[in-house]
Formats: C-alpha cells, structure tokens, sequence
C-alpha cells in the first residue's frame, strides 16, 4: 500500500507536493551456472531431469536406502514434480529447476541457475532423471560440489545408472 502511495505522489503534477527520494534497490551479486545433461545413451531416452543446488548436509537420494515418494515417482514414470517439491521443502535446498522436456539419445538441455553469490560457498548440484525405457532405473549426480568453480570453468562428470529398487525389473 505505501508503495502505490508513493507512486503516486510522485505522478502528481502538483508543485507543492514534496518528491520523495527512494534509495536504490541494490541487488546481490549473482553467480549462475550452466548445466549441461547430454544424453550419451543408445536408444534410452530420459525424462526431465531435476536439477537442485543444495548445502553439503543434503542427499536427493542413498545408495541401498528406500527411495522417497518423489524419488519414486520419478524413478519409475518420469515426472520430477514431487521429488522438487520435496526438495524445496528442506532448508539445505537454495533452489531447484525442471528441464522442459524429455532428452532423447545424443540429444542435450542447458539449464542455467542463477543464486545469489552468497550462496555459492559449500554449495552442491545434484541431478537426476528416469531412464525411460526402463521401470525404476534412473541415473543422478548426488551432491556434486561446484563451490570452487570460477568463472569460465568446465566441469564434466559422467554418471551411472542405478536400479530405484522400488518395482521388481522386468525388463528383457
């Protein structure tokens, strides 16, 4: 409400009404960062993948411990909508984003995050996504640390497939 008073006040043409001088919004410096997830597969495609930019202190997922909610339904039909609702939930997340699509075999998607650089110190990435073809295997980077990253760098890391174990395989 102020601030629509403010405004306007100062539309008023009225030279008796004192201007009021607001300080500059200063926002804080941003760091960003582009990932790149290249499908390197041959004929598996792979769902949107979630990305989350998190403290040391979070896991999307444990090797050998049951898989959350989210994870599930992402690991067995592809839909990352839970599994980032669950991670905004918890207080080591600083954001998260969705890819837009499915990534098909040598097919690629850059997201760029963006986060206040204040953040960046301990910061981690972590991605995951479905291998389609398949009924619970999925393939994720789990807490990567990219808090000594400078400008320009390049960093590459190939990840593994592992079974959700959350349905009985079935594939031939």
């Amino acid at each position: 409400m102020a601030v629509a008073l403010i405004a306007a006040a100062a539309c008023d043409s009225d030279s008796s009404t004192p201007s009021v001088n607001m300080p500059p919004v200063v926002n804080p410096p941003q760091a960003s960062f582009d990932i790149t997830v290249l499908n390197a597969t041959n004929a598996q495609p792979l769902s949107p993948i979630a990305i989350i930019a998190h403290e040391a202190g979070y896991s999307v997922f444990s090797v050998g411990a049951a898989a959350t909610g989210g994870f599930e339904e992402m690991a067995e039909g592809g839909d990352n909508t839970a599994l980032i609702a669950e991670a905004d939930a918890d207080a080591a997340v600083i954001l998260t984003a969705s890819g837009a699509a499915p990534i098909g075999p040598a097919g690629s998607e850059t997201i760029r995050i963006m986060l206040d650089e204040a953040d960046r110190s301990g910061l981690h990435i972590s991605v995951a996504t479905m291998l389609v073809n398949t009924n619970d295997a999925f393939t994720a980077l789990n807490g990567w640390p990219v808090d000594g990253m400078a400008v320009g760098d390049v960093m590459t890391v190939n990840a593994v497939a592992y079974d959700a174990g959350t349905e009985f395989d079935s594939e031939t």
